[in-house]
Order: C-alpha cells, then sequence, then structure tokens
C-alpha cells in the first residue's frame, strides 16, 4: 500500500473519532503522518493500567478491556 493510501485511510478513521471529528481534512492529514499502525495478538498487553501512556491508541478492529 503507497504512503499516500495508508494516509488517507488514517485520516478517514480519525475523522471517525469524536475527539477529532471537527478537525478539517488538512489537519486530519498532519496528524495521520503522525500515526504509526500497530497490530497486536489476541491476549496481547497494549498498556498497562495506572502506567503513564507515550501515545495514543485508536482501537480500529477488535476490543480491549
Amino acid at each position: 500500500m503507497s504512503v499516500d493510501h495508508r494516509n488517507a485511510d488514517v485520516k478517514d478513521v480519525l475523522a471517525q473519532v469524536p475527539l477529532f471529528s471537527s478537525l478539517n481534512r488538512k489537519a486530519l492529514g498532519k496528524l495521520a503522518k503522525l500515526c504509526v499502525p500497530k497490530k497486536f495478538a489476541a491476549g496481547e498487553l497494549v498498556i498497562e493500567e495506572g502506567k503513564s501512556g507515550l501515545g495514543l491508541f485508536v482501537i480500529t478492529h477488535g476490543k480491549v478491556e
């Protein structure tokens, strides 16, 4: 997948997140360039409760507890 195509996909996902829904396409594009897609296996620890995080996770598929 080309970088431009991936960036467009990420913008579409971000636009559906209430926190980012009021951003225009240009701002979403800038934010999308900062995103790093990650995949986690079932049961894998994403972040530990009570620990400081270094970023923000937007869950696009699956669920977390």
